[in-house]
């Protein structure tokens, strides 16, 4: 027979298995990810990396067993020569439930020595104990040999009442850890969705450079995700930002120092002066239209870029403070958050 519990500690055994669990989670792409229902994964890896501790059938009725003829041979001090024993060999099966891997594993209180047993397979310990010297009498035979068995399994049911404990706090906790591990990566998923998103968009001031955006690490998806594809909302960069605010406020002071050849008009005849200036000054790289600024509805200057809103602006005349939240209102429907 060979001993078991001998390939490490239960520690350490637990901690590679969250181990496991954090490798598990940091390799899921960030769009996969944040298409998961939380509560789903977490339940996925709770059941994958979750634990049963060790427990054996106890009732020796449930066992099975068979009997085989043994032979062994030893040194005899007295007559100075090796002599072969005959006795029987009790080859005994004992149902076990459980995770199989522990037992490979010492608990942090041990036995010693190791306990051993000819196999722990499919869901069954097998021991093999042999009996010599026999007496005439079957019953006091069998009384040795189930002795023998008896020795042989004491060891093993103080090692899993050692080791149960162990385990079982480590399987009360593992949903805790599961979930913090899970939300810690949505959250890095989280700040570079939006670090992407904070990328610029390519609108770029005519005769500049062009600029190259990145282009996100392709991940291969996972079957788990149920929700669709999140797409970042485009934006441009503060400094084209600033820009077209500049342009519009010199357009606007323009118009202050000639009142008399704007006065007449409404405000969706000035919003289209203001068009021609910042199409003039501003264009969508890669796109052949010279029109970037585009009209919707009657005073609204928009920037539109694959499918979402990148700037938004409402022209108005002002008529005191109690058109602002009216106004801003308004601007806010064209957003998606």
């Amino acid at each position: 027979m060979r001993r078991f519990f001998d390939r490490g500690t239960l520690g350490e055994y637990l901690e590679s298995r969250q181990r496991g669990i954090r490798e598990e989670v940091n390799s899921i792409g960030d769009e996969q990810i944040l298409g998961m229902a939380p509560e789903d994964l977490n339940a996925h890896l709770a059941s994958k990396f979750s634990l049963e501790p060790l427990a054996l059938e106890a009732e020796s009725s449930r066992w099975v067993s068979r009997i085989e003829e043994a032979s062994t041979t030893r040194d005899d001090r007295f007559m100075e020569a090796r002599i072969r024993l005959h006795g029987a060999r009790a080859i005994v099966l004992i149902p076990m439930t459980g995770s199989p891997d522990l037992a490979n594993y010492s608990p942090s209180t041990s036995v010693l020595p190791d306990p051993q047993a000819e196999s722990v397979k499919d869901g069954v310990l097998t021991l093999v104990v042999d009996a010599y010297n026999l007496a005439d009498d079957d019953g006091a035979n069998a009384r040795a040999l189930h002795g023998q068995v008896d020795l042989a399994l004491a060891p093993w049911l103080r090692q899993l009442d050692y080791m149960r404990p162990e385990v079982e706090r480590w399987v009360a906790d593992l949903p805790g850890f599961v979930s913090s591990v899970v939300e810690q990566r949505l959250a890095e998923a989280r700040k570079l969705r939006g670090l992407r998103g904070a990328f610029d968009i390519p609108l770029v001031e005519k005769g500049t450079a062009s600029f190259v955006p990145l282009q996100a690490k392709v991940i291969i998806p996972r079957p788990i995700p149920t929700r669709g594809p999140i797409r970042d909302e485009p934006r441009i960069s503060e400094t084209v930002y600033a820009g077209i605010l500049e342009r519009m406020r010199l357009m606007g002071r323009a118009m202050e120092e000639s009142p008399s050849s704007y006065e007449q008009l409404g405000e969706e005849r000035l919003r289209d002066f203001f068009l021609p200036i910042l199409n003039s000054q501003f264009g969508l790289e890669g796109s052949a239209s010279g029109e970037t600024f585009r009209r919707q509805g009657k005073t609204d200057i928009l920037v539109k870029f694959e499918g979402g809103v990148a700037f938004a602006a409402e022209c108005k005349i002002w008529e005191g403070a109690a058109a602002i939240g009216p106004a801003i209102d308004q601007l806010l429907g064209y957003l998606t958050w």
